[in-house]
């Protein structure tokens, strides 16, 4: 039960870092 949960936190954690790399990379096309 406990590695489930981990697995999800890991997986809410990478949504989070994916949408947050996605800005990135359309704040530095802007700037283009």
């Amino acid at each position: 039960m406990d590695k489930q949960i981990n697995m999800e936190a890991l997986n809410a954690s990478a949504d989070t870092f994916g949408i947050g790399i996605g800005s990135e990379i359309k704040w530095i096309r802007k700037k283009q």
